[in-house]
């Protein structure tokens, strides 16, 4: 992780990750609660998060509009996670999804943005800054987590959005079990496995089925795990 002051935006710092960076501290995370299963199976993020942060999580209305809230405290530590109830008051598989989803990606903040709370981190930088204002929380709307089905998450400059949101294909969707589900679906080529593009949607829903988690977020983490190009990664 690489760190710069900015004056753009609420935070002092600009944190950078490299994708691959998320995925391995999502990873170590679940590893160090316990919590990665060793078959492809439902991440357990909402025990995840009160296990790994040692904090409750709690159900209140937040406000119109906001899916989920982060708080931290002046040292950094995470202090709680909020989500709306209303997400999941449809009662149906997709809502109770999105409930996932909106979990995960408050624990995406959690596990990467503390630093830009930390009193000692960050009060000169404050102390010049329009209105000595210093964030505690993140406060998460719908269009900061949830995309739209078939459409792909456009970056809008907020950065601390983005990478929670690539948290939520880390933490619901660790690489190495998803990787073990679809084996069936690989085949080799000049530049290593990648996924067979005829069995591509057929792969998309059985991820979607095993982890629960909605379509399009499966979608998006077999595209970055296996793109649509002709060279292709893992």
């Amino acid at each position: 992780m690489k760190e710069y002051r900015t004056k753009d935006g609420p935070y002092p710092l600009r944190l950078l990750y490299e994708t691959r960076e998320i995925d391995d501290i999502c990873l170590d995370a679940l590893k160090q609660a316990k919590l990665l299963p060793g078959e492809p199976e439902p991440i357990k993020i909402d025990l995840f998060l009160e296990k790994y942060f040692e904090v409750p999580l709690i159900y209140e209305d937040l406000g119109e509009g906001i899916m989920g809230s982060t708080v931290f405290n002046s040292k950094g530590a995470v202090t709680g996670f909020t989500v709306a109830p209303w997400i999941e008051e449809e009662g149906t598989a997709t809502s109770e999804r999105r409930v996932r989803s909106t979990l995960a990606h408050e624990g995406g903040h959690g596990l990467l943005h503390s630093k830009l709370f930390i009193a000692d981190h960050t009060a000169d930088l404050f102390s010049h800054s329009s209105g000595n204002y210093r964030p505690k929380n993140f406060l998460c709307r719908s269009t900061d987590i949830s995309p739209s089905p078939g459409a792909t998450p456009k970056y809008d400059g907020r950065w601390w959005e983005w990478q929670a949101n690539r948290a939520i294909g880390g933490l619901l969707l660790p690489r190495p079990t998803v990787r073990k589900l679809i084996t069936p679906y690989l085949e080799e080529s000049t530049f290593g496995p990648r996924l067979r593009e005829s069995l591509r949607s057929k792969a998309e829903k059985e991820v979607a089925e095993i982890f629960d988690v909605n379509p399009v977020v499966a979608r998006i983490r077999l595209e970055e795990m296996f793109p649509m190009e002709k060279h292709q990664s893992l």
